[in-house]
């Protein structure tokens, strides 16, 4: 059986929600680093912004597969298969 293209869309939604979720507990994970070496915070300005930046980076990547899974579930309800199309003629 071949999969439509609603079900496709569903899965790639799918990987991409997977793939938010390690990235954000990656950031945690950074940042509960962070909370335990609190040296780091000692440096001058521009360094400092460019640290925090960095450490963000996952937070980043995370924020965008998520986006990309909602724009990918609008998507999957919006497609009409050729399956659904038949079925509204028939009444069984």
């Amino acid at each position: 059986m071949s999969k439509t293209a609603r079900q496709s869309a569903k899965r790639k939604a799918t990987i991409y929600n997977g793939l938010g979720i390690f990235f954000l507990i990656l950031q945690l994970s950074a940042y509960m680093g962070e909370l335990r070496n609190p040296e780091s915070m000692n440096m001058s300005g521009g360094m400092l912004t460019g640290y925090i930046l960095g450490i963000s980076l996952f937070l980043y990547v995370a924020l965008i597969f998520f986006y990309l899974s909602h724009k990918t579930k609008k998507r999957a309800k919006s497609i009409v298969s050729e399956e659904d199309l038949e079925v509204i003629g028939q009444n069984d």
